[in-house]
């Protein structure tokens, strides 16, 4: 498949679909879905179109809004510092800290689930598209 055919059919998947919204330049696309609702785990994907040797590539990279990653990195970020001035407060190898970096895991755990779920949602429809 060449560049313009993935490009028509992405623009045939915004038509197709009333819940994606973006825009397709000449190799590369960006999206979302639009939703009625305020949904910190939806990712924004760019997609670059480009030809090799044996075809035409498809790179996609999904990721959070910038202000939701921020905001993620800061809650981890004050879970692990938690846990290390509780560990210095208490000595090494004291139990409160660990608790916080468990908390810190489990909660990096949860946002990545969340993520994975919409970054589904979105690849399922690309690939039918492309495919």
């Amino acid at each position: 498949m060449t560049k313009q055919e993935i490009t028509k059919r992405i623009d045939l998947l915004f038509d197709k679909h009333t819940d994606l919204i973006g825009y397709t330049e000449s190799d590369t696309f960006v999206m979302e879905r639009k939703i009625q609702y305020q949904n910190p785990f939806k990712p924004i994907v760019r997609e670059q179109v480009s030809e090799s040797g044996a075809g035409t590539q498809v790179t996609i990279n999904y990721r959070p809004k910038t202000f939701v990653m921020i905001f993620y990195s800061s809650i981890i970020l004050v879970f692990v510092v938690g846990a290390v001035k509780l560990s210095t407060a208490t000595g090494l190898g004291g139990n409160p800290s660990g608790q916080f970096i468990v908390s810190a895991l489990i909660l990096f755990l949860l946002l990545m689930i969340g993520f994975n779920v919409e970054r589904n949602k979105i690849e399922k429809r690309i690939n039918g598209q492309i495919e």
